[in-house]
């Protein structure tokens, strides 16, 4: 298969990450590969919690409320591609009932194979209460 272009990649980036941003469970999974990664901020194992392929991504998204009432929004900032990977700085902002009720910044690492998200690698910064 042919590489996939620089400009190719920041436009996949940019709807990957508009789809998050949206809580669009099905087009993120459009553009992961069916043996795709997503490894969560959180977990019990160093690297949090990793979920491979579509059933087991969806249903991590699923019981993250992602795409639900309530649910955060990603704002992503700074993002960076370099050769087959990337990254990408955001804020995470839960709404409440009278407007942002938190905020959280972290970061995404990304790596691509055949015009697809292969892996999304997230980490965030964790609040003290």
């Amino acid at each position: 298969m042919a590489a996939t272009s620089a400009p190719e990649l920041a436009a996949l980036l940019a709807r990957y990450q508009q789809a998050w941003s949206d809580g669009d469970i099905e087009g993120i999974l459009s553009m992961t590969p069916p043996d795709g990664v997503y490894e969560a901020s959180f977990g019990p194992n160093p690297w949090g919690r990793r979920f491979v392929g579509h059933d087991e991504i969806r249903t991590a998204l699923l019981d993250m409320g992602v795409g639900q009432p309530g649910h955060s929004r990603h704002l992503y900032g700074e993002t960076h591609l370099v050769g087959d990977c990337g990254f990408a700085l955001w804020t995470s902002v839960q709404d409440g009932p009278d407007g942002p009720e938190s905020t959280m910044h972290g970061a995404d690492f990304y790596r691509f194979s055949d015009g697809m998200v292969a892996a999304k690698i997230a980490y965030r910064k964790n609040r003290q209460s």
